[in-house]
């Protein structure tokens, strides 16, 4: 859920949403989420699709976390997870390197581990030049993005 709250805007807006949303909600489980309506989610800041697709994760709450995820590859988890709407890669892995903490995970359409890499590799233009650097990193890229986004913003990142 909190993965969906900060897709597309800032670390310190998704930060403020998700205390709104935290705060109304009180604990963040399935049952206290189905309890809200779309429209009661929306006023804290989380766009109507994305409150759609929160309610949408409280209903399926039963097939989203009833899944092997210690047993499975990333490739798997990944597409466990993004059979849910609302949930695409940039999400998925987001849910992977910091729910699940897996140990390999890099999110290629991360602008902020792009921007890291570039701050790093000045050479670095294009997405696909980042990811290339990215791969190097390998089996421990779950780690190397905890860096990067360090180099840009001291406090830790959470979703």
């Amino acid at each position: 859920v909190r993965s969906i709250v900060g897709q597309q805007i800032s670390v310190i807006a998704a930060e403020s949403i998700w205390n709104r949303f935290e705060t109304m909600v009180g604990q963040v489980t399935p049952e206290q989420v189905r309890q809200f309506t779309k429209e009661e989610i929306a006023s804290c800041g989380i766009t109507r699709p994305k409150s759609g697709y929160i309610l949408g994760l409280a209903n399926d709450s039963e097939e989203l976390l009833n899944f092997p995820y210690s047993t499975s590859t990333e490739p798997e988890v990944r597409k466990h997870l993004i059979q849910f709407k609302g949930v695409g890669p940039w999400t998925a892995e987001m849910v992977m390197i910091f729910s699940l903490l897996l140990p390999d995970v890099y999110s290629p359409k991360d602008i902020g581990l792009v921007n890291g890499i570039k701050r790093l590799f000045p050479d670095v233009e294009t997405m696909d030049e980042a990811e290339k650097v990215a791969e190097r990193w390998a089996p421990y890229r779950t780690m190397a993005c905890w860096y990067l986004w360090r180099t840009l913003d001291p406090i830790p990142v959470e979703y």
